[in-house]
């Protein structure tokens, strides 16, 4: 997010940026009526309803009765929801969002969250931009996407041949998203992710080796091991600790990212060894992380970008969609295998010679990361050309 408000400033100097941010996007609301006909919403994350089982059960009785949806569910809602966002002015959403929409020029959705169906921000970005172009008439678009297929996601799929036909742009952050978009006959461009844009300026080395003096980890080589987020670990503890203890014959230290997935995995296998450290530092942080690494082992989409624009060489896992297997092809990553994080144990041989393979290849395969990731630089920077094309 922030290398596209960075471009986007950089571009639109005169810019007023109104976000909805994730976590709100993310509530859940629900009503019910108290003596005298008064109608009350109370979001279901408040104190109020967590604490009080009688306003939760009257919540879910409520929440139930009051349909159509105010986010639809798939393309077939989508008018639904309008009639209820156009009747139903006093919903927290309804007024919180209508009028930020009415005064924008152009309202965008930045689906890098995944443009899937499983994801309420994704399928709440979708109607918004819809709702704003169709019964605002304002200028709309969805970026930074990664877009599933129609066989993978059947519910986004309907939602994006119902939304995209009417965009004013649409922009895809790599090739397997960009295939699935031609698929559908969907004009759009691909941009890589806006995370490509930042500099060394965004760097937090100072932060980085405060932390590295304060865990112990001295100048010798470590490597750097992280999950996938979206994807169920529990349990994995005991071929992750072999997976790790393994790959300490090759580089003796390891650093356990712990953010994003398998987090409680991580720090387990890290109690269980020794000079294996736990790294819970900003992303800031990541970059000169991952620039003193000898590899990186992630299913982590934003790791293993960041680890291309610094050359730390990896061996990726899989993710929750294709968006890793895209990014190889984006980067021409020579060796396009990916590993489930979800069934190691029959991969942790091939996933060690892969690591020594590129610790034996380092030279070679950093300096192809840093010529990739310079070029995704300087074309990542389209999404904020586009859009100030389209406003100005």
């Amino acid at each position: 997010m922030a290398g596209l408000v960075g471009m986007l400033h950089e571009h639109i100097p005169a810019l007023r940026l109104v976000t909805i941010s994730q976590r709100s996007l993310r509530r859940s609301f629900a009503g019910f009526r108290l003596p005298f006909g008064r109608r009350v919403f109370v979001d279901t994350e408040s104190e109020i309803a967590r604490r009080s089982q009688i306003v939760r059960a009257a919540l879910e009785v409520r929440a139930e009765a009051l349909k159509p949806p105010v986010f639809p569910p798939n393309a077939n809602s989508f008018e639904l929801s309008r009639k209820r966002w156009l009747s139903d002015t006093k919903h927290p959403f309804v007024a919180d969002l209508t009028p930020a929409m009415e005064e924008a020029d152009l309202v965008l959705h930045n689906a890098e969250l995944l443009n899937y169906s499983a994801n309420p921000v994704s399928l709440r970005g979708m109607f918004l931009i819809w709702f704003a172009k169709k019964q605002l008439g304002k200028l709309a678009g969805l970026i930074n996407q990664t877009t599933p297929s129609s066989t993978e996601d059947p519910v986004m799929s309907g939602i994006l041949d119902l939304v995209c036909p009417d965009l004013d742009v649409v922009t895809v952050r790599e090739p397997l998203s960009h295939k699935a978009m031609q698929a559908r006959n969907i004009p759009c461009a691909m941009v890589p992710d806006p995370a490509f844009r930042l500099g060394e300026d965004s760097y937090d080395v100072e932060g980085f080796e405060a932390w590295r003096q304060k865990a112990g980890l001295g100048s010798e080589p470590y490597f750097c091991l992280s999950l996938s987020s979206g994807l169920p670990l529990m349990g994995s503890e005991p071929v992750v600790t072999r997976l790790v203890q393994s790959l300490q014959g090759i580089v003796p230290n390891a650093v356990v990212m712990a953010h994003g997935g398998g987090v409680w995995v991580l720090k387990t296998t890290a109690s269980k060894l020794d000079d294996c450290f736990v790294f819970e530092g900003t992303y800031r942080q990541v970059w000169p992380l991952l620039k003193s690494a000898s590899f990186l082992v992630s299913g982590h989409y934003h790791n293993l970008i960041m680890a291309a624009m610094v050359g730390c060489p990896f061996v990726p896992l899989t993710g929750i969609s294709h968006k890793i297997e895209g990014l190889l092809e984006l980067l021409g990553w020579p060796s396009p295998r990916t590993y489930n994080p979800t069934a190691l144990a029959g991969d942790v041989l091939a996933i060690i010679q892969d690591c020594r393979r590129v610790l034996g290849e380092h030279t070679t395969l950093s300096r192809h990361l840093l010529e990739r990731s310079a070029e995704m630089h300087d074309l990542s920077e389209k999404n904020a050309i586009l859009i100030r094309d389209l406003i100005a």
